[in-house]
């Protein structure tokens, strides 16, 4: 289940836990354990998941700020698709200023004729 994986699976409360006494070379107390319980409820609260979910939720937002694949593979086409519809865009506001002017001096050019 996810709160088992939570607790036992990779990065897990288990791992962390494992991992502060190895570094320490001793027993980890009750204390640095209820503050590693509290920093996990902070996080939970603080994004908006479950206990069970919070892994899970990590490893998206680690994703993120990597960027991934997909993202970095569509770049170069996401770059090349912009230029191609600035020069459209500038076209068409050429286009229309052209057509602007040519209506101006034809509006121009009937009120002073009237």
């Amino acid at each position: 289940s996810a709160y088992a994986n939570s607790l036992h699976g990779p990065n897990g409360l288990i791992d962390q836990l494992e991992s502060m006494q190895q570094q320490q070379q001793r027993l980890v107390s009750c204390e640095e354990i209820d503050a590693l319980i509290s920093e996990w409820n902070v996080l939970c609260r603080k994004h908006s998941v479950s206990p069970n979910s919070l892994q899970i939720c990590h490893e998206s937002l680690v994703k993120e700020l990597d960027g991934s694949v997909d993202a970095r593979l569509q770049l170069p086409l996401a770059i090349t698709d912009e230029q191609i519809s600035l020069e459209q865009y500038t076209m068409a506001c050429h286009t229309l200023s052209i057509a602007r002017r040519t209506i101006s001096i034809r509006l121009s050019e009937g009120v002073s004729n009237w």
